[in-house]
């Protein structure tokens, strides 16, 4: 990989894992089931945006 594919690499998990930490974060705050199970799969969402995000890095 490039320096400039790392850097995207390095920005797309630095994002994600802020999108995780505010999720976290709020999860901490609320005692809603339902809240709970929306922000469960808001992280799920937010991996896999990473994860097609680095395969598309990957592949330019």
């Amino acid at each position: 990989m490039s320096g400039d594919d790392d850097s995207t690499s390095d920005a797309i998990e630095s994002a994600a894992d802020a999108a995780r930490d505010a999720i976290d974060a709020k999860q901490s705050e609320t005692e809603n089931d339902k809240k709970e199970s929306a922000l469960d799969e808001a992280k799920d969402l937010v991996d896999t945006a990473e994860q097609k995000a680095k395969e598309r890095a990957d592949d330019s």
